[in-house]
């Protein structure tokens, strides 16, 4: 996506279609593999409910011969259907999802994306809960996580929640300059912070926005009035009203709560046509739309 594309409300439509042709080979590969899965399901509904009525059956007619063989029978045709049926489904949805994902991610740039892996998150996992930014909550699961290069800067972008169910995106952008203080951009509230406030000039930013950091100096230096406005353009976009974000360990941390489960491919739904995929580009695109509005890219001296 190119940098006069952050307003891609102008554009969605058009590249969401260019983005469909291109995969319209694949999507007949996955539509064979979930028709196959379907009847695999299918046919041990089937086997199942058989079971069931070779039971009632014996109980109905009296001819129950062995009452504990007939259920362990029937409980284990059951157990066997559900965990072969269940397996299918992520087989699937995984294989789907891996598809998908990195076809339309190589359509914003070179990313590279990883499914839920406990060992290539740790990092990242530690990271995100020892930041300051995100203090207040536990963020112990990592949904989704690709990485890459966008408008020449390197992004790290997760899908995070917690336990109380609590989720929302990260992203992580380097800085080409290092801080000497955290600063944190956070929606209006009472806070911890409180003795390091840093007042600014926009009224407008003051009413939504607190601003906290241990560099008074370096804080002004780094939200500029352009940024303020910027920022302050993004609250008005839906799931964007709430973002907050840090200048800390020499990286701009941004989140946002989303709520829901962002990412999602359904697998219920026929590939035949542009409905499966029409959200998950849309949120791929509010993620890149943030970026290219914040000009992340300048970093310092926004």
């Amino acid at each position: 996506m190119n940098n006069n594309k952050h307003t891609y409300s102008k554009t969605y439509s058009k590249e969401l279609m260019e983005i469909f042709s291109e995969l319209e080979d694949k999507f007949k590969i996955i539509e064979k593999q979930r028709i196959k899965s379907n009847n695999i399901i299918i046919i041990f509904k089937i086997i199942s409910i058989l079971a069931i009525i070779f039971l009632i059956f014996q109980i109905w007619t009296k001819i129950l011969i062995n009452i504990f063989f007939t259920l362990f029978f029937v409980a284990s045709i059951l157990i066997m259907g559900n965990l072969i049926s269940s397996c299918e489904i992520s087989l699937f949805y995984n294989k789907t999802k891996n598809i998908i994902f990195k076809s339309i991610l190589n359509y914003f740039g070179n990313f590279l994306y990883e499914e839920n892996n406990k060992n290539n998150s740790l990092f990242l996992h530690n990271y995100i809960n020892n930041l300051t930014l995100l203090k207040n909550e536990l963020f112990n699961h990592i949904d989704d996580r690709f990485n890459g290069m966008y408008n020449d800067i390197f992004l790290e972008i997760a899908e995070i929640r917690s336990e109380s169910s609590s989720r929302g995106i990260f992203i992580k952008a380097p800085s080409f300059k290092e801080f000497k203080g955290i600063t944190i951009i956070s929606k209006k509230g009472k806070s911890k912070f409180e003795k390091y406030r840093v007042n600014l000039e926009s009224v407008e930013f003051e009413q939504k926005y607190n601003v906290y950091s241990t560099d008074q100096i370096e804080a002004r230096y780094l939200i500029t009035t352009a940024f303020m406005e910027r920022l302050l353009e993004l609250s008005h976009q839906r799931f964007l009203n709430e973002i907050i974000l840090s200048f800390e360990n020499q990286s701009v941390n941004i989140f946002f709560s989303t709520n829901k489960d962002w990412f999602d491919i359904p697998i219920n739904q026929s590939f035949k046509n542009i409905n499966p995929i029409r959200e998950l580009v849309q949120q791929l695109y509010i993620i890149f739309n943030l970026i290219d509005t914040l000009k992340i890219e300048q970093n310092i001296g926004m």
